[in-house]
């Protein structure tokens, strides 16, 4: 069975390897943009992670927003790399189908992940006194796990 994806037509069973990786600006700059993105998140994630006094209620929500990035790095930036190295893609219709799904789903949440703090940020500035009195690290960490579902 013959499946055409893109400009490369190759046996279903059989992924087309490329001829020669061209380190375009575009390649360079999603890599460098790669290694800064883990290096940075994961840092600032470890950060806030491990000193239990910075894990308050809105620090959750950075947390959350942060694990998302790395989600995003990890999962996403290889495919982007591969792609703009070899100006088109080469893997299987399953990969990319999985790596259109992971764009999308982590595109979202990334977007929810904005929106919620914003919200946070409303009711802390709009109610401030019930936002003391109701907001804590329990309802945050209930809203980010949402957010992820």
């Amino acid at each position: 069975m013959n499946a055409t994806c893109y400009n490369i037509t190759a046996n279903a069973s059989v992924a087309a390897v490329p001829s020669s990786a061209d380190w375009n600006f575009s390649a360079i700059s999603r890599l460098v943009w790669f290694i800064l993105l883990l290096v940075l998140n994961d840092s600032m994630l470890l950060f806030l992670v491990l000193h239990k006094t910075l894990r308050t209620g809105f620090n959750v929500y950075l947390i959350g927003l942060l694990s998302t990035n790395v989600f995003y790095g990890v999962l996403q930036y290889p495919s982007e790399i591969l792609e703009a190295l070899y100006m088109h893609w080469w893997m299987s219709r399953g990969a990319c189908s999985l790596s259109l799904y992971n764009l999308w789903v982590l595109d979202s949440v990334t977007k929810h992940m904005h929106v919620l703090i914003t919200v946070n940020r409303l009711w802390a500035l709009t109610f401030p006194l019930s936002y003391r009195n109701q907001h804590n690290t329990k309802v945050a960490c209930l809203l980010t796990v949402g957010m992820f579902s």
